[in-house]
């Protein structure tokens, strides 16, 4: 189009957008968005989702500001990926600023929208906020639960979280392993145990994935339950299978974690994963340590948030040695 002298329009120019930025092209995502002389709601929602998911929270918001000003009204697909900008800020000023918007023009009541405020909030370690919005929400989706229980665990309100967990009318990996986590972030080893195993029963609809291994493998560290890491061990060695890997479409680490090779005499190996990021951009680390007699010693892991795969290998390593320092150990 730009060789013939031609702009797209509104419409066009969104879908062209669109297309840029799920290629990762935001330069020329940008270049199109510029050239559309009367942009509308949805040009705008394309170049806010581009500019998220590319990880520019800060343009995202500047882009929205804009969007305001020349009298666009954001819909709920401009709220959720704004809000998440706002979250990623940690600028619980301008997500009650983006609230208020939202309030205005009646989305408040949107589930997604309403959703979205809740991570917001919770992110921002407003949980009182995120649990009045919580009981108004008329329909509630999985997520708006997860992110409530999360925060409770981050807040250390086991109760709290508990309840929610129970009343949850379907549960997913997420609330699983987030329960797990919680457990184990608190020093609560035995119940992150128990759960665990909750979820390892025959007529458990839903199973462990990578991060609850990675949650739950502290929690053995923690009680000295070093049977309980074995078993663990196995699970993931018999049952977590090729075919769970691609369904999950998650990195490989806990297999390569448990992928052994013996130590010296009298020197204890520490065994780190080839840590991935999700889908999410989320990323973990977490390792192993074992004696020369192959003894499992110590278990270790770490979720680190969003960030690059470079973070959680070094992760890795700081946090390895710094076990086998605390056991007088030497590395190899």
């Amino acid at each position: 189009m730009a060789l013939r002298g031609l702009e797209p329009n509104a419409f066009l120019g969104a879908k062209m957008v669109a297309m840029y930025a799920s290629s990762d092209d935001l330069d020329s995502a940008v270049n199109i968005f510029h050239r559309v002389n009367n942009p509308s709601t949805l040009l705008y929602n394309s170049i806010i989702r581009a500019y998220t998911l590319c990880g520019y929270s800060q343009k995202t918001i500047e882009i929205y500001g804009q969007m305001h000003r020349l009298g666009l009204k954001g819909d709920n697909f401009t709220y959720p990926f704004v809000l998440k900008c706002c979250a990623n800020l940690s600028s619980i000023w301008l997500g009650k600023c983006v609230h208020s918007l939202s309030l205005r023009i009646g989305l408040e009541s949107d589930m997604y929208v309403g959703t979205s405020l809740i991570v917001m909030y919770v992110k921002c370690g407003e949980m009182s906020d995120a649990r009045s919005l919580f009981d108004k929400m008329t329909v509630r989706d999985v997520s708006s639960w997860n992110a409530l229980i999360a925060g409770y665990m981050k807040d250390g309100e086991i109760c709290s979280a508990e309840d929610l967990f129970r009343r949850m009318p379907c549960k997913n990996i997420v609330s699983w392993t987030a329960m797990i986590s919680g457990y184990t972030q608190n020093g609560l080893a035995e119940q992150a145990l128990v759960l665990f195993d909750e979820m390892l029963r025959k007529d458990s609809e839903v199973k462990p994935n990578w991060v609850t291994i990675m949650s739950v493998l502290p929690a053995c560290a923690h009680s000295a339950a070093l049977e309980r890491g074995r078993q663990i061990h196995n699970f993931a060695s018999r049952d977590w299978t090729q075919d769970n890997i691609k369904k999950t479409r998650k990195p490989t680490c806990s297999l390569t974690a448990l992928s052994w090779q013996y130590p010296n005499e009298r020197v204890i190996k520490i065994n780190t994963d080839e840590c991935g990021k999700g889908e999410d951009g989320r990323i973990a680390a977490g390792g192993v340590l074992r004696d020369s007699s192959w003894q499992w010693m110590r278990g270790f892991a770490v979720n680190l948030g969003v960030g690059q795969v470079l973070e959680a290998e070094l992760w890795d390593i700081n946090l390895g040695l710094k076990i086998a320092y605390r056991l007088q150990c030497s590395c190899a």
